[in-house]
């Protein structure tokens, strides 16, 4: 992905399964999904908002959002 940015693709992501060996408990599984992002030319505010805006969208689409 870092190869991705440095080509000029501006805004790029991928949700992918990750493991983590080792880290079981009853607050952690060694498999989860994750999602990563970039985007070029945003500082930390810009990805405050973006976070704001997802969380939002995600809580709306199970019908527990507000706004």
């Amino acid at each position: 992905m870092k190869r991705m940015m440095a080509a000029g693709y501006e805004k790029i992501f991928q949700i992918c399964r990750c493991w983590r060996e080792g880290e079981r408990g009853s607050l952690h599984l060694p498999e989860f999904t994750l999602l990563e992002w970039y985007r070029a030319g945003g500082d930390y505010r810009s990805l405050m908002e973006e976070c704001e805006e997802l969380i939002g969208f995600m809580a709306r689409a199970i019908g527990n959002g507000g706004r």
